[in-house]
């Protein structure tokens, strides 16, 4: 995706407000659905976003906090992934470029997006959840069930605060 991608409307339109998170080359692209479209305007102009990873049995779940005005906890299911782009990030390494993409919800248009780095340990610790998720599960409606189900439990700001989170690398 590109700078100039805000305004394009995405290929696939999600079922629900809330977030999802695929796999793209060395990290991960999180977008956040919502209806109402004035809070990107809020989320654009701040600058400290910091990002952290909390882990819950074989369920690696991506943060992302916007301070003062975003709290995100996003599921990494290994199992939703296409076959290809799966193997292309687990065969990365390094340093993670990842991208939060705010869209509008009915319709999914990009309204905001940023691009960030994300540490090579931390991306490393991703990826090592890969292969248990994919032995503990049948395919990837079983692993999005039992993320909500964590969810449910652990809301985002409880998972932010019981983690170490890392500022943005500016990539």
């Amino acid at each position: 995706m590109t700078p100039d991608a805000a305004g394009n409307v995405l290929a696939f339109a999600p079922e629900s407000e809330g977030a999802l998170c695929l796999v793209s080359g060395s990290g991960l692209d999180v977008f956040v659905f919502r209806g109402a479209q004035d809070w990107t305007r809020d989320l654009g102009a701040q600058g400290a976003l910091d990002y952290g990873l909390f882990i819950v049995r074989d369920a690696p779940f991506f943060l992302v906090r916007i301070k003062g005005l975003l709290e995100l906890a996003v599921g990494v299911n290994f199992l939703a992934q296409p076959a290809d782009r799966l193997q292309a990030f687990m065969d990365q390494g390094g340093v993670g470029v990842c991208r939060l993409v705010l869209c509008g919800f009915p319709e999914p248009r990009i309204l905001f997006e940023r691009s960030f780095g994300v540490r090579e340990d931390v991306m490393r610790e991703i990826r090592g959840f890969g292969p248990a998720q994919i032995r503990a599960y049948a395919d990837g409606g079983e692993c999005a069930a039992a993320m909500a189900v964590m969810m449910r439990r652990l809301a985002a700001g409880r998972m932010i605060r019981s983690t170490v989170m890392y500022p943005d690398q500016h990539v």
